[in-house]
């Protein structure tokens, strides 16, 4: 069902990729967004996450999705295992990430 409304709704796609970018700025500040996004280890995330966008703006919504997806995962990457060790320190949550399926992901 989610998957039909964006389909048929690109313009909200679009503008929620919009806020990120505009939350990730507001957060950070302008210089360490670009800076961010500009290391050299993460230019190609950078440009599957841009051109996904890209892809979304031009009615391509399912193709520039995944290709966002996938310079998403090359972007923040590296911030996984801080997001999971976060979440098995929560008292309910932390439950779950503790089971033995769970915790050999990361």
């Amino acid at each position: 069902m989610f998957g039909r409304v964006i389909y048929t709704n690109i313009q909200y796609f679009f503008i929620c990729q919009l806020f990120f970018l505009a939350g990730i700025t507001l957060l950070i500040g302008l210089q360490k967004t670009l800076g961010f996004f500009a290391q050299k280890n993460k230019i190609a995330g950078t440009i599957c996450f841009l051109g996904g966008i890209f892809l979304v703006l031009i009615k391509w919504p399912m193709v520039g999705m995944i290709i966002e997806l996938f310079g998403f995962i090359n972007l923040f990457g590296d911030f996984f295992p801080v997001i999971f060790s976060f979440l098995r320190k929560l008292p309910l949550i932390g439950r779950l990430f503790n089971l033995p399926i769970l915790s050999r992901l990361y």
